[in-house]
Parts: structure tokens; C-alpha cells; sequence
């Protein structure tokens, strides 16, 4: 049996769709899947922030470009305010832990409110909390190891909603 032939000049259908009508598949299209383990979020944490090539916006595009979080995957680079929104989002949205951004002069890092009191490192108190930077752009970093350069220097800080 041919599959139908779409004639591009047609105009789409805008019939809408009868969710009622739609009866449910004899079976699981999708098998069942084990349950994976929720990992520790201190661990997850050290794994999105080593994953993406750095090259600056300049070095890559000719000029500043920021990205949006989903452009970053797209792009063969990405530099520290790119990093950063995606760093910020994946913590937030898969782990459930707070965000800020750190802006700097020239600079733009995360830190994060862990749950878990015995994380360690270079940190911030924002509103009684304890906010310890991660810096996705700082190659071989571990959670809580700020920048030399920036370590006394102020940062404004962003908290996202």
C-alpha cells in the first residue's frame, strides 16, 4: 500500500480534532520502561556543567550573540551567558533546586542553593539562604570553585523566577 500523496497547494485542514472519537491503542505503543534512579543532585549538578564546548560569541559568530537555552544545543560553542541560561534552566527544571545568575564585569556564572548543607565552596548568602557558584564556564572547576580573577570582585545578583 502507497503512502498518500500531500499536494503542497492544498491548504492544511482546520477541522478540529475529536478528542472524544480518538479510542486508545490495543496495547502500549511504548513498552513500560524500568524506573531509572533519581540522581544525587550534587552529582547531576557536576555533569551539566562540563558538557559544552566554550568559544566566545565574537570567536564564533563575528559579533555578541546571546542564545536562547535551546539554541545552545544547536550551535557547535556557546559562551558563559549561554551557558549559564541553559545551566540555570536544566538545574532548576530537572533537579528542583534554586538558581541565581552572578553578573559580573564581563562575566556571567550560576550559583545554587542545595538542599543538602554540607556542600562546600566559594558561596553567597542570598535571603538566609546559602548559594554556592557554579560556574559552567569555568573548565574543570568543581561546584563551589569561583574564578580567581572574580573572587573579590561584586556581582550583581539575578534571582529568575
Amino acid at each position: 500500500m502507497k503512502p498518500p500523496v500531500i499536494d503542497p497547494k492544498t491548504p492544511p485542514t482546520t477541522d478540529p480534532i475529536q478528542f472524544d472519537k480518538i479510542k486508545p491503542a490495543p496495547q502500549p505503543i511504548i513498552p513500560p520502561q524500568p524506573v531509572v534512579p533519581v540522581p544525587q543532585p550534587l552529582e547531576s549538578v557536576k555533569q551539566k556543567l562540563t558538557f559544552l564546548f566554550y568559544q566566545t560569541d565574537e570567536e564564533q559568530f563575528g559579533y555578541k550573540r546571546p542564545l536562547f537555552a535551546d539554541e545552545t544545543f544547536y550551535y557547535p560553542a556557546s559562551d558563559c551567558e549561554d551557558r549559564s541560561i541553559l545551566f540555570s534552566i536544566l538545574i532548576r527544571e530537572l533537579l528542583g533546586l534554586e538558581v541565581v545568575l552572578l553578573h559580573y564585569p564581563n562575566h556571567i556564572t550560576t550559583a545554587v542553593h542545595f538542599r543538602d548543607e554540607t556542600v562546600n565552596g566559594d558561596y553567597l548568602m542570598i535571603d538566609n539562604k546559602k548559594f554556592i557558584v557554579c560556574d559552567p564556564t569555568y573548565i574543570g572547576a568543581n561546584i563551589g570553585q569561583a574564578m580567581r580573577q572574580l573572587k573579590n570582585v561584586s556581582a550583581e545578583v539575578v534571582k529568575l523566577p
